[in-house]
């Protein structure tokens, strides 16, 4: 893309610019009057000359001596500068060299003031060069008009284009912080192991569910998955296998709920699904959907398939309830279901623990666990003797 689509300098750009400017066709005359009589004999002298001043800037120097310039090369560039100024100012190629400038600059860190400190020592260069003997005073002024008008032209494309690169750059480390952002949220919301939601962010639903939940006057319920004998796999088998079926048994279980509904790992082995909108006749399906995914076929970890199943308690929002209230009466309902031969879906309703009746009717009834391995010492959590 060139300079001029990229800064919006269109040829009705460009003719708007020079209006403001007030460069007309006819000054082409005085462009090419400018580079015979004062640039082309003159113009090693004035960059010599603007060097010589402009070293004397702290700033100008500092900015010279950390970016390691080469000051031969680049008087060699602010010649060709020169001898290109103001001619044929009117086409897109002379503002795309003008704009290129200011492009220059930003990437060098020049400050902008220090550019503008330049161009007024280039404009009183010129001027200071005009030969008395060979033009008359009306001509004399209508050339200094003019190098006036040449130098803002060049000075404001300058402008256009420092400005707009130091935009890009912005948007750029915007965009970037936004990523890292986007980066550091995920880690903070979603636990890498199982890609559902961390216990921290889980519990912040919750809570923001339970306000809804007693604004709207609208049920809300919490399901506790804890998968079966666990322990004994990571005993046994690896926490590499571990790991593998505990993120196996978190897609199955996403997959049973529903798109409003939420699941996090609450910690170690143990879910915690928040579901909005809920009562507990429809979270029991849910919790028994969820039971069936987990139970339905073995998980194959590392070359070896695993029979797994997962314990779970119900518990529905009595109203006006803390988080921790609600949790706590549905750990109690996923106690009762461990205790009661695991693998199976329990409701705690009015400090009563009742089997979770669905559709297919099998949560209460007694089931075998499917993967029992022998040597078992039980749950580590907060049940010690379940798992």
């Amino acid at each position: 893309m060139s300079y001029c689509a990229r800064f919006g300098f269109d040829q009705p750009a460009r003719d708007a610019l020079l209006a403001t400017m007030e460069l007309r066709e006819d000054d082409r005359i005085l462009a090419q009057r400018l580079q015979r009589l004062v640039i082309a004999p003159n113009v090693e002298s004035i960059v010599d000359t603007f060097y010589a001043r402009m070293l004397k800037q702290a700033a100008f120097a500092a900015i010279m001596r950390e970016a390691g310039v080469d000051l031969g090369k680049l008087k060699r560039t602010h010649i060709a500068y020169l001898l290109t100024l103001g001619v044929n100012f009117r086409t897109a190629e002379y503002f795309e060299r003008r704009l290129r400038v200011g492009l220059t600059h930003a990437w060098a860190g020049v400050p902008l003031g220090l550019t503008q400190a330049g161009y007024r020592l280039i404009e009183q260069l010129l001027v200071q060069h005009i030969p008395a003997d060979q033009i008359d005073p009306g001509s004399r002024d209508a050339l200094i008009a003019f190098i006036i008008k040449i130098i803002a032209l060049d000075f404001a494309l300058t402008i256009e284009s420092y400005h707009g690169a130091q935009v890009q750059t912005l948007e750029h480390s915007v965009q970037t912080l936004r990523r890292q952002g986007g980066r550091l949220y995920r880690q903070a919301t979603i636990d890498l192991l199982t890609g559902t939601a961390t216990r921290r962010h889980i519990l912040r639903i919750l809570k923001q569910a339970l306000r809804h939940s007693q604004q709207s006057q609208t049920p809300l319920s919490v399901i506790m998955v804890d998968v079966d004998f666990f322990k004994d796999v990571n005993d046994r088998r690896g926490h590499t296998v571990g790991d593998q079926a505990l993120r196996g048994i978190a897609a199955r279980i996403r997959g049973a709920v529903r798109d409003r509904d939420r699941l996090g790992r609450y910690g170690g082995e143990e879910f915690l699904a928040v579901l909005p909108d809920t009562p507990s006749t429809i979270a029991c399906e849910v919790a028994e959907r969820m039971r069936e995914r987990v139970a339905m076929s073995p998980i194959h970890c590392h070359g070896t398939n695993l029979k797994m199943t997962v314990s779970l308690g119900v518990a529905q929002s009595s109203g006006q309830e803390a988080a921790e209230s609600l949790i706590e009466r549905a750990d109690g309902a996923l106690y009762r279901a461990k205790k009661t031969g695991r693998n199976r879906a329990v409701l705690e309703q009015a400090g009563h623990y009742l089997p979770a009746q669905a559709k297919a009717g099998g949560v209460g009834a007694k089931s075998v666990p499917p993967m029992q391995l022998p040597g078992s010492s039980g749950r580590a959590a907060k049940h010690r003797h379940l798992s």
